[in-house]
């Protein structure tokens, strides 16, 4: 770092500090108030979609679940906005302006109102207490933006009333990654989706593959499918309405699904990883990439794989594992499986004997409580993958 660069991110520094310092009797005004008017003050994290959209559907829950109380909660965006449209929707459901960081760095030093922190930073923006579930609560669209949608909708040929599925795989694009990259264990080839998205034409099915980066485009054409991610009339607009009026969702574990999943669209995650931190407060189907050891190629059981629960490839690396990616059939039969229990009424398939297996191994692993509470009636693991993968437990 230059001198100059340092000069200039102390001075910042003091200004903040002087800015805050000066605030303060606001926040002594504001913690008088308490009485009349609970104020609180917080912000959040905006520059990853993945948390941005969790964070403002679980806020929401929580301001929907709170209506009766008599708090003002205001906030501001900490960092660069990763989606116009979702930060419009956010400005009309909660109150959010710039000059509330002074008010929250002012707060930081007297410590007299509550802070408003986002999951983000306090478990990772998971839906451990089920808030979503309570409440049925959501961002919604102008009119005007309905409009545009389905304006911009109708150019790919999409009708309304047409059932639609979206798509989002995860590849090296993501993070501009290396093939050694810390999260590269998490990327798929998107090839290995023309079955499925064959099948769900088939169907009737429209397919919107969606994301902003990616590496390599659909190598299927077809009139009901839109490389939608490669599309010049890609908008951070039809972005956020795709994900959130999809009949159900098909996902690696991507940032792009946590949009559906706010707006309570059911999931199928294929190619998950790692498996100690799946989806397990909302409807999903769940079929993780399969593990095992590198100098044998013997498959790990659910246990080892708990046990192994890293977030990092060179972490994996060292332990002496590699993944394996699901196959076409592996991959279209999970999401065949989700269509079923939309269309014939959804079962209970904790009943199942392997599934009763799979929870217990599960909920008693030792990092379940870290990161798991309220767990969906619909949250399981496919029956498919249990059933060919019968050593997995």
């Amino acid at each position: 770092m230059s001198f100059s660069n340092f000069n200039l991110k102390l001075i910042t520094h003091i200004f903040k500090k002087i800015v805050a310092i000066s605030l303060t009797p606001i926040i002594v005004i504001m913690r008088l108030l308490k009485p009349i008017v609970h104020f609180r003050i917080g912000y959040f994290s905006s520059d990853r979609i993945g948390h941005f959209a969790y964070d403002l559907g679980l806020a929401l829950a929580e301001k929907s679940l709170s209506a009766n109380g008599n708090y003002c909660d205001l906030r501001y965006l900490q960092g660069p906005t990763c989606n116009t449209q979702l930060e419009i929707m956010a400005k009309r459901s909660f109150y959010i302006f710039p000059w509330v960081k002074y008010l929250f760095h002012a707060n930081m030093i007297v410590r007299l109102l509550d802070e408003l922190i986002p999951y983000r930073r306090i478990n990772g923006s998971r839906d451990t207490n089920g808030l979503l579930e309570l409440t049925n609560k959501r961002m919604e669209f102008s009119e005007k933006e309905k409009k545009a949608a389905i304006l911009d909708m109708n150019e790919f040929g999409w009708s309304k009333g047409e059932k639609f599925v979206c798509i989002n795989v995860r590849d090296g694009a993501f993070f501009s990654e290396a093939s050694s990259s810390k999260h590269s264990y998490r990327n798929t080839n998107i090839d290995d989706y023309n079955l499925a998205i064959t099948e769900l034409v088939k169907q009737g099915f429209w397919v919107f593959r969606t994301g902003k980066k990616m590496k390599q485009a659909l190598t299927i054409k077809h009139d009901r499918v839109v490389d939608y991610a490669f599309s010049s009339k890609r908008s951070d607009l039809l972005d956020i309405w795709l994900l959130s009026n999809c009949y159900f969702c098909i996902s690696t574990g991507t940032g792009m699904d946590s949009v559906a999943d706010i707006y309570r669209r059911p999931i199928v995650y294929v190619n998950y990883s790692p498996i100690g931190l799946m989806v397990t407060w909302s409807h999903s189907i769940t079929s993780p990439k399969k593990m095992v050891w590198s100098k044998t190629g013997v498959m790990l059981k659910l246990s080892e794989c708990l046990e192994n629960n890293y977030t990092s490839s060179v972490q994996y690396k060292n332990a002496g594992i590699k993944f394996i990616n699901l196959t076409p059939e592996e991959i279209f039969m999970s999401i065949k499986e989700m269509n079923r229990e939309l269309s014939v009424g959804f079962h209970n398939n904790k009943i199942n004997t392997m599934q009763i297996d799979f929870w217990k191994t599960y909920r008693n692993w030792n990092g379940f409580s870290k990161y798991h509470g309220f767990i969906h009636s619909g949250a399981h693991i496919s029956n498919y993958y249990l059933n060919n993968n019968h050593k997995y437990l």
